[in-house]
């Protein structure tokens, strides 16, 4: 098992996600009054999904998020790794990988997207269900069946060859 480490306060925190994030000056004010105001533990990283959900459910930004669960594309596209992030205003708000790198919109894909009454309602679910924070994709009986068409149309079928 991995260790969780703090980055350190999210306030501190909060001014490389506004840079790599491409936020606008209004938006990194909206961005940084909703951090302020967000009691919940420190984000880290490795733990995307803890991070998005926690933001997702506490904080005055959330009736203008988008959760969302998919790929990401890391080390210059060459690894997609499972990942969780939040959209606002037509960007990608990434609060785990966004701290330390810029964000490039063009390396996401989701596989789930929700809007904040529908992603509210499913990690709640979710974490009732596991006690923890994890990919609301993992526990298909809360997907609705489009949800889970959208799923398993992004992911390649188990015999399906894969080229890099």
């Amino acid at each position: 098992m991995f260790e969780i480490k703090s980055r350190g306060e999210n306030i501190n925190q909060m001014f490389n996600i506004a840079v790599n994030n491409n936020l606008s000056e209004e938006e990194c004010r909206t961005f940084f009054d909703a951090v302020l105001n967000l009691s919940a533990r420190q984000w880290a990283d490795k733990v995307c999904y803890a991070n998005t959900q926690e933001f997702m459910l506490y904080s005055n930004m959330s009736d203008e998020l988008i959760y969302v669960e998919g790929h990401v594309q890391i080390m210059n596209g060459f690894i997609a790794i499972p990942h969780s992030w939040l959209e606002w205003n037509g960007k990608v708000l990434d609060l785990t990988l966004g701290y330390h790198d810029m964000v490039d919109q063009n390396n996401y894909t989701p596989y789930f997207k929700a809007d904040n009454e529908r992603a509210q309602s499913v990690i709640r679910k979710a974490i009732e269900e596991n006690s923890s924070y994890n990919a609301v994709v993992h526990n298909l009986d809360l997907l609705t069946e489009e949800e889970r068409d959208f799923l398993f149309s992004r992911l390649p079928l188990r015999n399906e060859k894969v080229s890099i």
